[in-house]
């Protein structure tokens, strides 16, 4: 299974009987681009930090918010989240060959989320889980630049205008 899989897996793209509510792990690892690949996994991740998208895990996702600057904190709260989803290791045959994936009935989508965040911070090797810079703003962001040097949110322009909501 390619990494575009995983991405239409965890947006919900791709069919429930293509799925099978399972999510591939590893396939991201031989990505050149991997930050930009897991774009909307991570959007997906970013709005269940902040509350747009609620799932199974709710209060397990507001955790993580509320530990954001916290490295420490916010890897135990990761852990902790994928505790709550439950995910059951799964062997299937693909096209590719035999590949492991994440299973967690329901939480399909949540589950691509939490991985594409244990990604980003395994491939950059640190916690990119940061709260916006702006006083004004109580939002948590993914920083999936390669610099690692992202202040504010999404929602705010870099020329430092008002919050866009």
């Amino acid at each position: 299974m390619t990494f575009q899989s995983l991405e239409a897996v965890a947006s919900g793209a791709v069919p429930r009987s293509s799925s099978a509510d399972l999510v591939p792990v590893g396939d991201w690892l031989r990505s050149r681009r991997p930050f930009r690949q897991l774009r909307s996994a991570l959007l997906d991740a970013e709005a269940f930090l902040n509350g747009y998208q609620t799932g199974v895990a709710g209060a397990a996702w507001r955790q993580v918010r509320d530990r954001a600057g916290d490295d420490a904190a916010v890897v135990e709260a990761i852990d902790l989240l994928l505790h709550r989803l439950s995910p059951r290791p799964r062997v299937r045959l693909g096209a590719a060959g035999p590949g492991l994936f994440l299973e967690s009935p329901g939480a399909t989508r949540e589950l691509g989320a939490v991985c594409a965040v244990v990604v980003l911070n395994d491939l950059s090797g640190g916690v990119r889980v940061k709260r916006c810079g702006r006083a004004d703003c109580d939002r948590v962001f993914l920083d999936w630049t390669n610099p690692n040097n992202r202040v504010a949110c999404r929602y705010h322009p870099a020329d430092g205008a008002e919050c866009v909501t």
